[in-house]
């Protein structure tokens, strides 16, 4: 069963469009994402769910009951639903027990139902503690623990970890995600943070323009995106001109088998990651096409390479990622070739402007 359902789902500011009609299906306990740059309407679906705000058109489904449908809406306090804000706004007059039993009924408000929530984000023992007495990971754990102390049926986490220090994002990303799985709460994060989505959601639903562009498992999404700029978007690519000829992309890195089926004859592009990519010194017997190392990034366990490829059409540019210990030198001529099956995308969904070469689209 869906645990949320969006159809159709618009609103405006104005004469301000920002969501367009969205359509997107979330499965109960699953922990999922919508990813997408600032200002593309992420918070904006985040408070029309919650119900602070209310859909011009289409409906929201939690569960089996319709909490919005452009008419009538149901109110927040009936919805079920937890919220964790990107900053915690925790009280600052209270400590860390009294603002997780904040929201809860009096008879609810045992010290056991408290330190077992404490314990579960993992901050057991910090109950004494006023908020400033905290890291930032801390107080949003709090913020976390006293959202599913009412025991909702779905939490919301809009950008909770964007104000902290990376190694501490990750830390707090995994102990968020630990303790709402361990609860087999539905939980939905908004990020801009690609890494952050696909590292730790079941699902990854793309907002662009308004609209989801692509909802998929995250492994499925990175290595199958539905056009070049999301391909892009999801990190760094190879956009490597393309036609289809006996089932395989024919390419100026010779033939590459695909990850799924291509029209006969269809022209477009091929996306390859640059970890996708091999290189070997030049002169060695094996596959490939011949390029130059134009510059090298190394960073110990891996190094980011970009070659310029010999092609009669012009100097392709391409970036590999390869192990750090056999990182080749600058000017050094090397052979590349393709170490896994790529992905088409025809020519409806690959812009000109991104045709041939590296991609760094910055919008989804």
């Amino acid at each position: 069963m869906n645990a949320i359902s969006l159809r159709g789902v618009t609103r405006a500011y104005g004469t301000t469009p920002v969501l367009r009609g969205v359509d997107l299906d979330v499965e109960s306990g699953a922990f999922a994402a919508i990813l997408g740059v600032s200002g593309c309407g992420k918070s904006t679906l985040m408070r029309l769910i919650a119900g602070f705000d209310h859909v011009d058109g289409g409906t929201i489904d939690l569960g089996s009951v319709r909490v919005d449908d452009g008419h009538r809406a149901l109110a927040p306090e009936r919805r079920r639903v937890g919220y964790v804000p990107q900053e915690g706004a925790l009280f600052p007059h209270l400590d860390v027990r009294a603002n997780v039993a904040f929201g809860l009924p009096r008879r609810r408000r045992g010290q056991a139902r408290v330190d077992e929530l404490l314990d579960l984000v993992g901050i057991g023992g910090l109950q004494r503690h006023r908020p400033h007495e905290l890291s930032g990971g801390q107080q949003q754990r709090v913020a976390l623990a006293r959202a599913l102390a009412t025991e909702p049926e779905v939490i919301l986490l809009d950008e909770p970890f964007s104000a902290l220090d990376p190694g501490l994002r990750a830390e707090t990303r995994a102990e968020v995600r630990r303790a709402v799985k361990a609860l087999g709460t539905t939980a939905l994060l908004v990020t801009h943070d690609q890494d952050e989505a696909l590292s730790c959601a079941d699902l990854v639903a793309v907002l662009r323009d308004g609209v989801i562009v692509q909802a998929a498992p995250p492994r499925e999404l990175y290595r199958a995106p539905s056009d070049v700029p999301l391909a892009c978007f999801l990190g760094e690519a190879n956009v490597v001109p393309a036609t289809i000829e006996d089932g395989v992309a024919q390419t100026p890195l010779g033939p590459v088998r695909l990850r799924d089926a291509a029209g006969e004859g269809a022209r477009g592009v091929v996306v390859l990651r640059p970890e996708e990519l091999t290189l070997t010194a030049a002169g060695r017997d094996a596959g490939g096409a011949n390029a130059e190392v134009g510059a090298v990034e190394f960073y110990g366990h891996d190094a980011r390479v970009e070659l310029r490829l010999d092609d009669p059409a012009g100097a392709l540019p391409l970036i590999v990622r390869t192990g750090g210990h056999d990182a080749p030198e600058v000017g050094q001529r090397v052979v590349c070739a393709v170490g896994a099956d790529g992905h088409f995308v025809g020519d409806g969904h690959a812009p000109d402007d991104l045709g041939r070469g590296t991609g760094t689209v910055a919008a989804a």
